[in-house]
């Protein structure tokens, strides 16, 4: 099987493309060929497989990410030389319509995920009205492909109920080997703590520096932390264009800018408690590489995040209240005992989200229609 993923973009950090990368590890080690179509980019050494540019224009108002130019002349030779048996689109966007565009000329099976709440990005925007048009463009799209899958049971119910059908959950998986205890560092402890090096508690938040992450309730929590004379250390790894307001409003808290590699398994293991209150969600990769690590969770009550709240090991709370965030951050500051059992019901729930479990379900999936 030949399986070619587009994307609307292939910036390593993108979660999207991170997940991509994984499916191709896995495909790999099951002797499945795959290809990958994505907007130009600076990280093409990053693919270990054929990467098919298309030309782009940045967006005016979102200039982290680019818009391909309509339609198939970018890539249509160079896929047609590499026949896919499969068409697997990532992004509702000019690239997921060209892939749709290939797969029905050359009558070739095409499937989807459904892996971002663009509707949902809007609200931060002041375009709420403009929510209803986003869902009928993604569902038009939607309604043309086999199958479409999503990461989370919560997301799969949701995008039915706005009419998408034919929806299976397919949750990711998580990288043991970056993400565990063992990149636990005292050292990394020592240069948070700073000059005091006093021991107490770190606050983690991992996450693109955007509205839409809610990075507004993180600095609401920060300052009732403070107000409260909590005894904690507050550390934030990314980047994006709140930063600067955010660190205006946390003037201790510790910025440590886009992670990857050995750094940010440390970030996760060095740290004690995980908070993320984006409401925008379908899973939200940083929070199994988070339980992966051995954090407690506290997570907004909404989408993907949500579903890795489980067996006691931290809370699900009420999306954009930071009063509630506070309140159940202070439980697992408070309590190092509850710390510790929270800690090993991660690592132990963790254990589910395999690549091996998530790339085995939708060759299933594939296979299933194939046969069609």
């Amino acid at each position: 099987m030949k399986i070619a993923y587009f994307n609307g973009s292939f910036k390593k950090e993108d979660g999207v493309v991170r997940v991509i990368l994984a499916l191709v590890e896995q495909a790999k080690k099951q002797g499945v060929e795959t290809a990958i179509v994505a907007t130009k980019s600076k990280d093409t050494e990053v693919s270990p497989v054929p990467l098919m540019e298309i030309n782009s224009v940045e967006i005016p108002f979102y200039r982290d990410y680019s818009l391909a130019f309509p339609g198939i002349k970018g890539f249509e030779k160079k896929l047609d030389e590499w026949k896919p048996d499969i068409i697997h689109i990532n992004s509702p966007d000019t690239v997921g319509w060209a892939g749709l565009k290939y797969a029905k000329k050359n009558n070739i099976p095409i499937v989807a995920t459904f892996h971002t709440y663009f509707s949902r990005y809007l609200r931060y925007y002041h375009l709420s009205f403009a929510e209803s048009f986003a869902w009928h463009l993604q569902k038009k799209l939607y309604k043309r492909v086999s199958f479409t899958t999503a990461p989370s049971t919560s997301t799969a119910e949701d995008i039915k109920k706005h009419g998408v059908p034919n929806v299976y959950p397919v949750p990711w998986g998580v990288d043991f080997k970056s993400f565990n205890p063992a990149f636990r560092s005292q050292e990394w402890r020592t240069k948070i703590f700073g000059e005091s090096n006093k021991e107490k508690a770190i606050i983690l938040c991992i996450c693109r520096l955007v509205s839409y992450k809610d990075t507004r309730i993180l600095s609401e929590v920060y300052k009732l932390l403070k107000k409260n004379n909590k005894d904690f250390s507050m550390v934030i790894a990314g980047n994006g264009p709140e930063k600067e307001k955010m660190k205006s409003a946390m003037p201790e808290a510790i910025f440590l800018g886009h992670l990857e590699g050995k750094e940010l398994s440390e970030a996760y293991a060095s740290s004690d408690i995980f908070l993320f209150p984006s409401q925008t969600e379908t899973f939200g990769n940083v929070n199994v590489e988070a339980i992966a690590s051995g954090l407690p969770l506290v997570v907004a009550n909404s989408g993907g995040p949500a579903m890795f709240v489980q067996r006691g090991n931290g809370f699900a709370v009420r999306p954009g209240d930071a009063n509630d965030f506070y309140e159940k951050v202070c439980v697992i500051l408070d309590d190092q005992d509850l710390r510790r059992k929270m800690s090993q019901a991660s690592l132990e729930y963790s254990k589910q989200f395999t690549w091996e479990k998530t790339f085995s379900e939708l060759m299933s999936l594939y296979s299933k229609f194939l046969k069609k």
